[in-house]
């Protein structure tokens, strides 16, 4: 199976050359929030060591289908 943080790198839309844009989402009262977290942006990609916005978004959004045709490391 792939790392994370490989597919930090092909799927995730904060990912841009190994750094965070800290970009993050929740629900609340049926509204969508967007906020930047500073604490990861600029920073090295967290992917393989936790990442609320990868584990809740990233890899939710991978179909099964695209989990299974992933290279293999």
């Amino acid at each position: 199976m792939s790392s994370k943080s490989t597919i930090a790198k092909d799927y995730c839309a904060n990912w841009w050359v190994g750094k965070c844009q800290g970009v993050m989402l929740t629900r609340k009262d049926g509204r969508l929030i967007t906020w930047v977290d500073s604490k990861l942006e600029g920073k090295d990609c967290v992917a393989d060591t936790g990442c609320d916005y990868f584990e809740n978004i990233v890899i939710a959004s991978i179909s099964h289908e695209e989990k299974g045709k992933r290279k293999r490391i």
